[in-house]
């Protein structure tokens, strides 16, 4: 018994640890600007300023297509709290215009993200 097929296998597994790890991390930090611009959409709307409200959820959404191309696999469910976030403001914005609420097609989320917000 021999360990020669090990070595090489850990090197492999070992990197694409790496690669998840740092996508996650990725992730998790810059998700953080998509929240912070939806809250920031949600209280401008409450003040009354709707072009500032829809101005920051476009950029939200924006951000959000943007990394969603990092989100494969597991990695996904790291944008359920951005994605809610997105939900809660462009149904906000839709119920202010007296408009339908956005489906979660629409809005391009997963369904727990969209019953959430």
């Amino acid at each position: 018994m021999t360990l020669k097929n090990v070595k090489p296998s850990l090197n492999k597994i070992a990197k694409e640890l790496e690669t998840v790890q740092d996508a996650r991390e990725f992730l998790l930090k810059n998700t953080r600007e998509i929240i912070i611009l939806c809250s920031k959409s949600i209280i401008a709307v409450h003040k009354g300023d709707l072009t500032t409200g829809k101005n920051n959820l476009k950029q939200a959404e924006t951000l959000l297509k943007k990394y969603k191309k990092k989100a494969t696999g597991g990695l996904r469910r790291y944008l359920i709290t951005p994605e809610q976030e997105l939900v809660e403001a462009a149904c906000l914005i839709a119920i202010v215009e007296k408009k339908e609420i956005p489906s979660d097609k629409k809005l391009a989320v997963m369904p727990e993200s969209y019953v959430l917000g």
